[in-house]
């Protein structure tokens, strides 16, 4: 077989056994080493007020929304009375709302609040419709950085590499485009390498993974930036005078390059009434009384005997789940999971199925001490990439994805009319708003003012998909499609190619029937392929992989010709196979049980993939959720 050995040793299979049986016995009894001796008295003791603590802290949270529907917060005067204080500042530092202490029974509630527009936008530093470099934002930040007291040096190499950090691969658009900064190729480098991230920030905390920035630098800087608002424009009511400063600065300084331009300063009116503080402080006394109330009837009874006896297992539950997902990331940079048999002994037993239904490797059962880990892991390759329907660079249909789909959806039996408004919806809520091309192209699907409408409004997405749980939002998408059909999809390879050495029948049918099709128009190849066909071919590769498990592109192409000589399929099947047949991206449940008598149970559920050229990369968690 060519592109792959395939007589690989079955003892490949010791290597996840082995790994995943000294790091479960090596997690729990560091747990156990570090909390046996304090968790359960701490436990104990702590339960019941740290459910209490929570459930005030999030009424702050609560009354802030409820507030900002009904009152400018800027304009709320310090007052207050025997129970509770407002206190306001709004000076060189800038604008900040507090609630230093409301006594509510045992506790005490505290709020402190900023305006996000009173700080400097990162994400604004590089539009991402045009992927150009705003530099009123870039000379906004150097001039912060600099009235910082942040050596040049080290600002112009931060600066630099945030644009290239920001920046996104598109079509005839330059990426990584501020040679001065660090590129990919310097993250994939380190010694610890991780990707860059080309989009926009998340969080402030992710700027720590950026080239230039270290704890100082953060430390000084931290207060006077945000990542939120979704435009450059600073709120002059409540900024910092550095960063009005800053900001007057930079507005001298056209947007798309460095010159200056006339000075330009307008003003504001700032004579609002101060009455309206007494909104703020009323609900927040009200709720966070009624919050606590509230969360001492439903627990009280309970939490403290409940939290005594599991806080322990608990600790240790979660950590041996983790442990799981840490052989997995070991093993896929050493062997082909794939090609993993089943084996065991008396402690473990590795299972593996590769059928009608696709590939699976699993562990049923480690026992560890008290406990036992279980782990299942599946080939995402195995799926079809929800995300591959719609080029990002281009913003085009992808014609092949999108018969896959539809054939794959018919073969699940869901009707016709449903699956062609899904699939016209979600090429909606993938394509983007781009300069000269379309958006909501699709006229049979929701658009954006179909979102806006509802009795409950929300966003379209206008990019891709982050889980496949996001899909029962589109129109189109209900739980009886849903369930039919979630285990066939993904979200997460950066392209549309399927795993034959994994993928069930019906995936590989659907996707020997999408191949025959052009991926940027509706017309089908010379000769269309029957059912009975498609089934024939899809279950010679899954009897051949029975002997061979990995199945390399030449490998199908033979099988199939095999089996029908006049398919042609090899020329379509090659945008769309990976071609090495060794997959790059898997997804794992890790579950750690610890206890008889009252169990307690732990889940983490990841995907961890590997980058490059079909997986040439170390492997990396990709999505990671604990239960």
């Amino acid at each position: 077989m060519s592109g792959t050995d395939g007589k690989k040793s079955g003892q490949r299979g010791i290597v996840l056994v082995a790994v995943v049986i000294v790091i479960a016995v090596l997690s729990a009894v560091a747990v156990d080493f570090m909390y046996s001796t304090r968790v359960s008295y701490e436990i104990s003791a702590n339960g019941a007020r740290d459910v209490r603590a929570r459930h005030m802290a999030k009424s702050g949270i609560r009354v802030l929304q409820s507030v900002m529907n009904s009152a400018a917060l800027e304009d709320i005067p310090p007052g207050g009375g025997s129970l509770y204080r407002v206190e306001s500042r709004n000076g060189e530092e800038g604008w900040e709302l507090s609630i230093p202490s409301i006594t509510v029974g045992e506790g005490t509630l505290s709020v402190r609040i900023r305006d996000e527009r009173s700080k400097v936008n990162l994400n604004a530093l590089v539009d991402q419709k045009s992927n150009r470099v705003d530099f009123q934002v870039r000379t906004q930040l150097l001039e912060l950085f600099r009235l910082l007291g942040i050596a040049e040096e080290k600002s112009e190499l931060f600066v630099a590499s945030l644009v290239n950090w920001l920046d996104r691969e598109m079509r005839n658009l330059e990426n990584d485009q501020d040679s001065d900064g660090a590129s990919a190729a310097h993250y994939a480098g380190l010694g610890e390498p991780y990707r860059i991230k080309d989009g926009t920030l998340d969080s402030l905390e992710e700027i720590r993974m950026i080239e230039g920035m270290d704890e100082e630098f953060f430390l000084a800087v931290g207060d006077y930036l945000t990542v939120y608002p979704g435009d450059k424009k600073v709120s002059f009511s409540t900024a910092s005078k550095l960063v009005m400063m800053a900001t007057l600065k930079a507005s001298r300084v056209s947007v798309r390059e460095r010159r200056n331009r006339p000075n330009d300063v307008s003003g504001t009116d700032g004579k609002k009434s101060g009455q309206r503080g007494i909104v703020l402080v009323a609900v927040v006394i009200v709720i966070a009384v009624l919050s606590a109330v509230a969360v001492d009837f439903m627990y009280s009874t309970r939490v403290s005997y409940e939290i005594s006896a599991n806080g322990a297992r608990d600790v240790r539950a979660r950590h041996m789940a983790k442990s799981g997902i840490r052989v997995l990331q070991s093993v896929m940079n050493s062997a082909a999971l794939e090609d993993i048999p089943p084996g065991g002994g008396s402690l473990y037993r590795v299972e593996s199925r590769n059928g009608e239904e696709g590939w699976e490797l699993s562990i049923p059962s480690i026992t560890v001490g008290e406990g036992t880990l279980s782990v299942r892991i599946r080939d995402e390759r195995s799926k079809v990439n929800l995300n591959a329907l719609v080029d990002q660079k281009s913003n085009r249909v992808d014609f092949q994805v999108r018969t896959q789909l539809l054939e794959l959806f018919r073969l699940l039996g869901i009707a016709e009319e449903k699956s062609e408004l899904f699939v016209a919806s979600l090429v909606n809520w993938l394509d983007r708003e781009m300069r000269n091309l379309e958006n909501d192209q699709d006229s049979d699907g929701a658009s954006a003012a179909h979102y806006a409408g509802l009795g409950e409004p929300y966003r379209i997405k206008d990019g891709t998909l982050d889980s496949l749980e996001e899909i029962r939002m589109i129109e189109g998408m209900d739980e009886e499609f849903f369930l039919a059909v979630g285990d066939y999809l993904t979200v997460y390879p950066g392209d549309k190619k399927v795993s034959f050495s994994t993928a069930s029948k019906l995936v590989m049918m659907a996707t020997l029937k999408a191949s025959r099709v052009s991926v940027r128009e509706r017309r089908n190849r010379p000769r269309e392929i029957r059912d009975g066909v498609l089934e024939r071919m899809a279950e010679a590769v899954i009897e051949s992989r029975q002997k061979e498990r990995i199945v390399s592109l030449e490998d199908a192409k033979r099988i199939l010709a095999e089996e029908d000589s006049g398919s042609n399929v090899g020329p379509g099947l090659s945008g769309m196979f990976l071609k090495t047949g060794e997959s790059d991206f898997f997804s794992a449940t890790s579950v750690g049980v610890v206890g008889e008598a009252r169990p307690v149970t732990r889940r983490v559920e990841a995907v961890v993939g590997k980058g490059g050229e079909e997986g040439g990369s170390p492997a990396a968690v990709i999505s990671w959720k604990e239960r």
